[in-house]
Order: structure tokens, then C-alpha cells, then sequence
């Protein structure tokens, strides 16, 4: 577990990481993560599981953070907001402020995390208002995966994980992003 503790700090957020339920008996599942994540520019994507129910908690992410299930359920909180549930067919959306306490990542959840470098996202926003936004730009916490825009870009981000565990995937092309560079 101490493993996958700091494989998730390095790669996105520091954290405490707690197994509620372990192996053996009565269908206990046993803890063994497997995390395949690649970085495009100002995104971290990863495809990550645990394979048995955990709980975590972080502090401030300083990121935007999507998570988008493709099996099972996350349930979770930011700050003081309500107790959110991510699944296959709604995802959840964290923004940079506010401590995060995930109180039951599943153990048959297998989920794509998308973590967004705030800089450039509020760069971007930028770009394409033309100025610059008046307030601090906070984001809905629940994302449809099953119509619109949240579909694709939900089946987008699945595209792109599924690229993390592959050393000739997208990631190592020369013409994928390189390092964050925000120019604002």
C-alpha cells in the first residue's frame, strides 16, 4: 500500500490511504493497485484500480481533477460540499480548492483519472474569452458520461489512458504535448 501511496503523490496529489477492506473470507478482495498513468502537457491521465475498497484523503489539490469510472463507484467529498458518487455514467469534478476525502474508492473501480493543471486551464479560459475572467473559475462537480460533450470528452480521456500502459502509444509520439509550458 505504501507503493501506491506515493505513486499517486508522484503522479498527482500527496494522500493518506487507508484499506477498508482486505482479502480472505466471504468475497474479500485483496489490495493490489495497479495505476498505468501518462502525462500530455497539463494533463495527468491515469487507469487506475485498487481491487479491494479504500479510503483516502488530500488536502488542497491545486488542480482541477476529473474522475471518470469505466467500472464501479467512487464516493467522495471536497471541503464542505455534498457527498458525491462517481459511476460509469456520471463522473465527478474536483477543483483546486477545498480537502478531498474519497471514503469509498470500490474495489471493483476501475476508474480514469484526469488531473488538470490549474494555470493552464485558467490560461486557456483566457484565450478564449479575451480576457481576463473577473472571478476564479470553479467547476461543476458532476459530469455526464452518457450524453453531449461529456461523453466525448469522457470517451477522449478512456482513449488516452488506455495509451498510459502502452510505451509506443500517443504519449511518446513526437507530436504529443511535452512538459507544461503556460505562456500567461
Amino acid at each position: 500500500m505504501d507503493e501506491a501511496r506515493r505513486e499517486i503523490a508522484a503522479r498527482f496529489y500527496a494522500n493518506f490511504m487507508d484499506v477498508i477492506e482486505e482479502g480472505g473470507g466471504a468475497g474479500g478482495r485483496r489490495f493490489a493497485a495497479h495505476f498505468d498513468t501518462v502525462r500530455y502537457g497539463p494533463l495527468v491521465v491515469g487507469d487506475m484500480r485498487c481491487g479491494a475498497d479504500v479510503r483516502m484523503r488530500f488536502g488542497d489539490l491545486g488542480a482541477y481533477h476529473v474522475n471518470v469510472p469505466l467500472t464501479g463507484r467512487l464516493e467522495l467529498r471536497q471541503g464542505r460540499g455534498p457527498a458525491l458518487v462517481a459511476t460509469p455514467e456520471c463522473g465527478t469534478v474536483l477543483n483546486p480548492s477545498g480537502c478531498v476525502v474519497v471514503d469509498r474508492w470500490a474495489g471493483d473501480c476501475r476508474v480514469v483519472a484526469v488531473k488538470v493543471e490549474a494555470a493552464a486551464l485558467r490560461c486557456r479560459l483566457e484565450e478564449l474569452l479575451g480576457q481576463v475572467p473577473r472571478r476564479g473559475l470553479a467547476l461543476a462537480s458532476a459530469l455526464d458520461l452518457t450524453h453531449g460533450h461529456g461523453r466525448d470528452w469522457a470517451a477522449l480521456v478512456r482513449r488516452l489512458a488506455a495509451d498510459a500502459g502502452d510505451p509506443h502509444g500517443l504519449a511518446g509520439h513526437p507530436w504529443s504535448p511535452g512538459p507544461s509550458r503556460t505562456r500567461c
